[in-house]
């Protein structure tokens, strides 16, 4: 078995921190989760994954900020055939009061092109 390194980046652009994603690379399937602490922007997680499951998509499982969450959501919406070397997931369309509204995937590939997908976020947490 041959390990490559996958970065998730998670990233909050109103800048208060306090998000918690849970996510897997498909089809690995292995629940794993990156945190970013309170007042920080953003926290990279790298994973090791088996090169030979070339892993196509990211799923979501839960995304939980103060004031809203996510769940159950896969990116890019399109199997691309490409293998992912990196995702990320950003909070943005900030509001008034510093609220992340919109969170954006993106699946970065080993080809160099890039897919993603936008979702608002849903009001209240989940709890996974």
């Amino acid at each position: 078995m041959v390990l490559s390194e996958i970065d998730m980046l998670l990233r909050d652009e109103s800048g208060v921190g306090i998000a918690c994603l849970q996510y897997s690379w498909v089809p690995e399937g292995r629940r794993r989760s990156v945190g970013v602490p309170v007042g920080e922007m953003q926290s990279t997680a790298r994973d090791e994954v088996d090169v030979e499951l070339n892993v196509s998509f990211v799923e979501v499982y839960v995304l939980n900020v103060p004031d809203g969450s996510i769940g159950h959501w896969q990116f890019p919406d399109v199997a691309a055939g490409r293998r992912i070397v990196r995702a990320s997931v950003v909070l943005s369309d900030v509001t008034w009061d510093g609220t992340p509204r919109t969170v954006t995937g993106t699946a970065y590939f080993s080809d160099g092109s890039e897919a993603a997908s936008t979702r608002e976020l849903e009001a209240g947490v989940f709890r996974q």
